[in-house]
Order: C-alpha cells, then structure tokens, then sequence
C-alpha cells in the first residue's frame, strides 16, 4: 500500500485526500528544537533539526524517529493493508 507525505506539515498518510500537499516519496521531516513546528522543508523552522522518520501514527499521521513516541506507530517502510480501519502488517 502506497503512503504519502504532506511536503507542508510532514504527516503521513496511506490517504491522499488526508495530506494537502501529497507527495508520493517519504523524506525527512523537520522539526523545531524549540517550538516543535514540523514541516518537510527547513524553511520556515526557526531552529530545524532534520530527522528521517521510521515510523508514523496509523491515527494521526504524526513522524517519528521512535516507535513509543506515537500512539498508533506504522514502519515506513512497512507493507500493510488497512481492513474496516484495522492495519494488518
């Protein structure tokens, strides 16, 4: 199953019609040191730190470097099908 990511605010989503602005490629996500503001471009973070997310909330869409840092965490990398709202890895 494909998985998008929103070039703004860095979500992701197996949805397109979830993300604003879909991109079809997982990339880094940036994320302020000191406001936590999160985008896929560094322009525009007043202090970025660039992290290459392995996982995403299966819920919200939220990256992250760490599983536990997510309530629902999905592997980027991972093939999955979502079946009546239920992910099957």
């Amino acid at each position: 199953m494909k998985k998008f990511q929103c070039t703004t605010g860095g979500k992701i989503s197996t949805d397109k019609n979830e993300i604003c602005n879909a991109q079809n490629k997982i990339g880094a996500v940036y994320m302020c040191h000191d406001c936590g503001s999160k985008s896929s471009q560094a322009e525009g973070i007043c202090n970025p730190v660039k992290m290459k997310p392995s996982y995403f909330c299966g819920t919200c869409g939220n990256a992250a470097v760490e599983k536990r840092a997510l309530c629902e965490p999905v592997n980027t990398t991972a093939t999955y099908k979502i079946i009546d709202g239920v992910f099957f890895i």
